[in-house]
């Protein structure tokens, strides 16, 4: 376990995930399949737990970023909306606000085991 907190949170209606996209997702955090890192949705050394939702969502929307010496990844949701690499907010399958959290808990050390614990308990 990280000494990172991870607060309960009010969430609206509105705010909650789709049943079958937040089992999907909390599947994959919980996988093993992932390599964790931060700062970035995804790089060559990992993911953050917002770059997981996007690949669970996107599989083949990851590119290269032409910046950054080629380690970070940009990504499109299958509709075509482009996301730059930076957990930045905007993202199609969650609030800003709470984007903003889990990113932070993410970069701050929480294992994506805590994180999905806490989607699962509040999204």
């Amino acid at each position: 376990m990280s000494n990172v907190l991870l607060t309960k949170q009010v969430v609206s209606e509105d705010e909650k995930l789709d049943p079958d996209f937040k089992t999907k997702w909390l599947d994959a955090l919980r996988s093993g399949e992932y390599s964790q890192a931060g700062g970035f949705l995804r790089t060559d050394f990992g993911f953050c737990c917002l770059g997981v939702a996007c690949d669970v969502l996107n599989a083949d929307g990851w590119w290269r970023n032409s910046g950054a010496f080629g380690r970070i990844y940009d990504w499109a949701n299958a509709e075509g909306g482009v996301h730059d690499n930076e957990v930045s907010g905007g993202l199609p399958f969650i609030d800003n606000k709470i984007a903003g959290y889990l990113a932070n808990t993410n970069d701050r050390g929480a294992s994506f085991e805590e994180i999905a614990d806490w989607i699962e308990e509040n999204l």
